[in-house]
């Protein structure tokens, strides 16, 4: 039998994870509603590190459980623990390939604005095919600008990074306190942050040469906050086959583009409906800022989204990655998509929805995107949310398709 006390640690900590499911913002928030992310949980005291369910089970004595178990008490939600390097975990969370380069990318980031990155994990990559103009924020900073960075995560046991350290100098080596005779862990380990190729400065990522997980593999492109430093208010992804080369400027511009300030009533001279031109009276705008700047998907079916054809498309989808459809179209990808497709009619069956027309939902699944290339503001509650969203939703499926998830998630 559960104790009344017992039950009530189980119950609350149930309550505490379903309001609280990702990393909240610090209480340090600023007036323009802007918070920090980039927390280092592995460099914070236990008591600097906001309680969650886990934690509270943990006070009791109470071992954690899990749905995927035979516990049919069991209160816990499935895909609750996150890894420690996801802006979305809290203190109860999972070790990652990425645990031992947060130090390094927080460093190599310090007084960046915004961080132009891409990422070659879960293969031995050879060479990089995406390239850019490096920097380091300088360039920026002298007509103060908006600085930017430029960060590629890849595997430090790759033959890319092989290749890269055999090009240093002896004496650049000797000044980092390695020579040519030192083994390549020892290379790696004074070397890391401090290498650039391709335009990129290069963060080695332990571990990863293998397949990673899909908690591994979508932590950079989807939820990568805590990966920077607190000073970097904007980041933009960009997939390591895009076909343009991604620029610093571009990093910029399209950072800039997230935010606008305050309109004020102005008049603007356009056609009316007969061709004959006419002044129209606009009124004040307020302050508008966007969580996120992606571009949309092509050849959208014109449908409306409680009657999108999902499967035609996630074909699609696949077609533009580039991908063949009938060969690529996999057991889990057609898992995904069935899924949604059979949540929307359910959830928009009449024998769950109200009887009042005005009070009826529709789950409606739309908003397709293009994300070889992401723009994400790192500050916003709003943006933290959505990412951690996004991330939960998409890691569960393990699919190469986030653009699916970001659809169901919006």
């Amino acid at each position: 039998a559960t104790s009344l006390k017992d039950g009530a640690a189980k119950l609350l900590a149930w309550h505490l994870d379903r309001a609280l499911p990702y990393f909240p913002p610090d209480s340090s928030a600023s007036d323009e509603g802007e918070a920090d992310y980039s927390i280092d949980l592995s460099g914070q005291s236990t008591a600097s590190i906001p309680l969650d369910g886990e934690g509270i089970l943990k006070r009791r004595g109470i071992s954690s459980c899990s749905t995927a178990g035979d516990d049919p008490t069991c209160l816990r939600e499935g895909h609750t623990l996150y890894p420690c390097a996801s802006e979305c975990a809290t203190r109860s969370c999972t070790p990652s390939v990425f645990d031992g380069v947060i130090s390094i990318t927080q460093d190599a980031t310090e007084g960046c604005d915004v961080v132009l990155y891409t990422m070659s994990l879960g293969y031995d990559i050879e060479e990089m095919a995406l390239e850019t103009e490096f920097s380091d924020g300088e360039a920026q900073e002298e007509w103060k600008e908006s600085t930017v960075c430029t960060l590629a995560f890849v595997p430090s046991e790759s033959r890319l990074v092989k290749a890269v350290i055999d090009q240093v100098p002896p004496n650049s080596l000797e000044d980092r306190g390695v020579s040519q005779r030192s083994d390549h862990e020892t290379k790696v380990e004074h070397l890391n942050g401090y290498l650039a190729h391709q335009g990129w400065v290069l963060i080695l990522v332990d571990g990863a040469t293998e397949p990673l997980t899909a908690e591994d593999m979508f932590l950079v492109k989807l939820s990568p906050a805590r990966l920077f430093h607190s000073s970097v208010r904007k980041a933009m992804f960009v997939d390591e086959n895009f076909s343009h080369t991604p620029l610093p400027d571009d990093a910029q511009f399209l950072a800039s583009e997230t935010s606008r300030g305050v309109l004020k009533k102005r008049t603007i001279t356009g056609p009316d409906a007969k061709g004959k031109k006419t002044k129209y009276k606009l009124p004040e705008e307020p302050q508008r800022r966007a969580v996120l700047v992606v571009s949309p998907m092509r050849h959208i079916p014109d449908e409306d989204g409680h009657k999108m054809p999902l499967k035609e498309v996630t074909l699609s989808l696949i077609k533009e990655l580039g991908l063949d459809p009938e060969q690529d179209y996999s057991r889990d990808i057609r898992a995904q998509q069935e899924y949604y497709t059979r949540a929307r009619s359910l959830v928009n069956s009449m024998d769950l929805r109200s009887l009042d027309s005005f009070s009826r939902h529709r789950l409606e699944i739309k908003d397709f995107i293009r994300s070889r290339w992401i723009v994400h503001h790192l500050k916003l509650e709003e943006g933290h949310q959505l990412r951690c969203e996004w991330y939960k939703e998409h890691v569960r499926w393990n699919t190469h398709l986030d653009q699916m998830s970001f659809a169901y998630v919006m």
